[in-house]
């Protein structure tokens, strides 16, 4: 059986695209994440979108079908440096907080609960966690202190 060198040149075109497709990254959402994940946190979450500009950041709004609301805090270099969300549901936020909710989850879970179960905080040199919850009232902000921008203090996230 004879097989052509265009046949061949199909086949081996092929295969290196099937394998650059299943090598090529996904693109990080939520925080860590660029621009772009705001499009696909977006999506996920259901949400609508508002964008407003703060000095030395841009603040994306997006407003889930619950009202609950979810602000990803954009630095001037385009990568999310907080996420916080203040409403009636906690947010899914494994979408929101992508491959910080592992980090997260274990800063929260490694510290002592007080006596006040509603308000939890932790701050490390490589996450800062703050969630408070009381009578269907859910809040919280999670920030990367290497990703700050210059000039902004965690005081102006909300």
């Amino acid at each position: 059986m004879r097989v052509s060198i265009g046949v061949i040149q199909a086949f081996a075109l092929a295969a290196g695209a099937a394998l650059l497709t299943g090598l090529s990254l996904p693109v990080q959402a939520g925080l860590g994440g660029d621009a772009r994940s705001v499009e696909t946190d977006r999506v996920q979450l259901k949400a609508t979108v508002a964008v407003t500009a703060a000095a030395g950041f841009t603040v994306h709004q997006l407003t889930l079908p619950s009202g609950t609301l979810v602000h990803e805090y954009l630095s001037p270099a385009g990568k999310i440096f907080a996420v916080a969300w203040k409403g009636r549901e906690i947010p899914d936020l494994q979408q929101a907080l992508g491959d910080y909710y592992t980090t997260a989850s274990a800063a929260l879970n490694s510290t002592p609960r007080g006596s006040d179960h509603r308000h939890r905080s932790v701050e490390r040199a490589d996450i800062v966690v703050h969630t408070s919850a009381h009578m269907r009232s859910h809040s919280g902000l999670v920030y990367v202190p290497a990703l700050l921008p210059q000039g902004v203090s965690p005081n102006d996230l909300q």
